[in-house]
Formats: structure tokens, C-alpha cells, sequence
């Protein structure tokens, strides 16, 4: 039997030390995410057949910061510990408030027409329903 590659840890709590519960592992090697996993009722994670190198580990879970360990070194056949402690707490940033606009044509409608919004019909110069439906 040969040994694998892999990366195993806990993930806790800074403040109190409690287990995080299914939180969010994820590994990325130059930029690119390669694999993840979540953590168990224990907060221990497990990552096994990764191929050797240098990694970072993003761990995140909803309603504590996110935190990246950069520069996690893997070697061929060992199993590397890391156990992280993430804090609670939300870091805000920029939000992007983009209005949405209706696309000129509907891919899913097969049918020939179109949809006449409530807004459309009190811009238009004529109430006439005749010239609506047409």
C-alpha cells in the first residue's frame, strides 16, 4: 500500500474553540480552485489524492470572515496538518446594484408576441385594447 497526498485539519472557532460545522474548505493552486470539502460534526476536514505543491486553503462559513492560507506546501506521500481558527463576524464590501433590463428576445418563448408591462401600456399615446393586442 502507498501513502497519499493529502491535507487534513480542523476548522474551530477563534473566539470559543467550538467545531465549525460544515464549513466550506476549498483548495487552490495558482489561482485555479482545485478541490474542496466541508467539514463533519466535528469541524475536521479531509482532502486526500492531491497532487504535491504549493496551495492555498480558503475556509468560510456563513456568518464569520473568510480566511486564506496562502502558500500551504503539500509533499508527495505525506499527510500535511492544518488547523484553522476562523473569527465571527461579516467584512462588508462594495455592493453592486445593477437594474435589471429586459432582454429584447425571450429564448424560452416559442411563440410569436410579446409581453405588454403595465408601464408600457400607461406610456403609450392610445388606451385602445384593440391596438394593444395587436
Amino acid at each position: 500500500m502507498f501513502a497519499q497526498t493529502s491535507l487534513e485539519g480542523k476548522v474551530t472557532d477563534a473566539e470559543n474553540e467550538d467545531p465549525i460545522i460544515g464549513g466550506s474548505i476549498s483548495l487552490y493552486k495558482n489561482g485555479v480552485l482545485s478541490t474542496g470539502t466541508d467539514t463533519d460534526l466535528e469541524g475536521n476536514y479531509t482532502l486526500s489524492n492531491i497532487d504535491p505543491g504549493t496551495y492555498d486553503v480558503e475556509v468560510s462559513y456563513v456568518g464569520y470572515t473568510t480566511q486564506r492560507q496562502t502558500g500551504v506546501i503539500l509533499y508527495a506521500g505525506k499527510a500535511t496538518r492544518l488547523d484553522i481558527q476562523i473569527s465571527a463576524g461579516v467584512a462588508l464590501e462594495e455592493v453592486v446594484v445593477v437594474e435589471y433590463a429586459v432582454p429584447l428576445i425571450e429564448q424560452d418563448n416559442t411563440t410569436s408576441g410579446g409581453v405588454v408591462t403595465s408601464e408600457k401600456i400607461r406610456n403609450l399615446p392610445t388606451k385602445n385594447i384593440n391596438q394593444l393586442a395587436a
